[in-house]
């Protein structure tokens, strides 16, 4: 894959959605995209749903139907079961795990697959804000707050 015959893709907020779509869409390393995340916080993953670090505030769904990948349903419950600092856990399938820990699961989706792709240049992490979008015939483009202007290919 050349640069460019790359797709170039901007995706505003690396909280969880914006995560696992970074994720999915460099998860094949033949795949024709590229990939610039921005984010103003700190975290990648974790957004406002996934920062808490109260383990009182728990996934509302059971960890066995977690995974972030379709194709591997059973994902999330082996990464959780193979970590020694969740092992006081309930080892039951069907246990809520607190949100903070579904947050590390998605951070360590998309480092892992970061440094995996960051000799390629495939994927981009911004820690900055984005205040404008701008669609035209030819490209669609974002302006970030430090008023740096950055292109994405045209969706049409």
């Amino acid at each position: 894959m050349s640069t460019s015959t790359a797709r170039r893709v901007i995706i505003i907020g690396g909280g969880a959605s914006g995560a696992l779509l970074a994720y999915q869409l460099l998860r094949d390393p033949s795949s024709a995209f590229r990939v610039t995340l921005i984010e103003k916080r700190s975290d990648i993953g974790r957004g406002v749903a996934y920062s808490t670090v109260r383990n009182e505030h728990l996934l509302n769904v059971h960890a066995a139907n977690m995974s972030a990948l379709p194709d591997d349903p059973d994902h999330f419950w082996r990464w959780l079961s193979a970590r020694e600092e969740h092992r006081p856990l309930s080892f039951d399938r069907h246990c809520f795990v607190p949100r903070r820990i579904y947050g590390e699961y998605i951070t360590s989706l998309i480092e892992a697959h970061a440094s995996n792709v960051k000799s390629c240049g495939r994927l981009t992490i911004l820690r900055k804000e984005c205040v404008e979008v701008t669609e035209t015939a030819s490209c669609v483009s974002v302006t970030l707050k430090d008023g740096t202007w950055l292109p994405a290919t045209s969706p049409f």
